[in-house]
């Protein structure tokens, strides 16, 4: 369905086993996976970091603190497209999920109109992002092993 990479708007994105309400978000299509699933992860503009961080972009791991996150810098080119997040986002290794395309595909069957593609991100971004989650304590072991 998506590419690994893809980077999709969702107007509004329902959350899966949750209670929480349908928003606008951005998804990352992490991996795909032999089973038929997504891994993707829900970016978030809202910072979770100890207030001394202050710029810091890339990878963030403090094991100490429980988190674990990749840090996109606003208006920074990361896709193909030169796509940039407007603000700080945040890809904590805690919200890393999976998805079924199926699901999704029946969810938000029109593109322009329940989604928007951002863009890919570029090769360089992607593998930062694996290597990143890959080796935080904040994500889940299943997650770890699969990518």
């Amino acid at each position: 369905m998506f590419a690994v990479g893809t980077i999709l708007y969702f107007t509004p994105f329902h959350f899966q086993n949750t209670a929480t309400a349908a928003k606008p978000k951005y998804f990352v299509v992490i991996k795909h996976v032999d089973t038929g699933t997504l891994i993707a992860a829900l970016p978030s503009s809202q910072k979770h970091l100890p207030y001394d961080l202050h710029a810091a972009y890339g990878c963030i791991d403090l094991p100490d603190s429980g988190i674990g996150c990749y840090v996109f810098e606003a208006n920074l080119s990361i896709a193909d497209n030169g796509f940039a997040f407007p603000r700080d986002s945040y890809l904590y290794g805690q919200h890393l999920d999976q998805y079924d395309p199926a699901h999704i595909a029946s969810t938000y069957p029109y593109e322009g109109i329940d989604y928007d593609i951002k863009g890919i991100l570029t090769p360089s971004v992607l593998a930062d992002i694996i290597v990143c989650l890959k080796n935080s304590s904040t994500v889940k072991r299943r997650f770890r092993q699969l990518l």
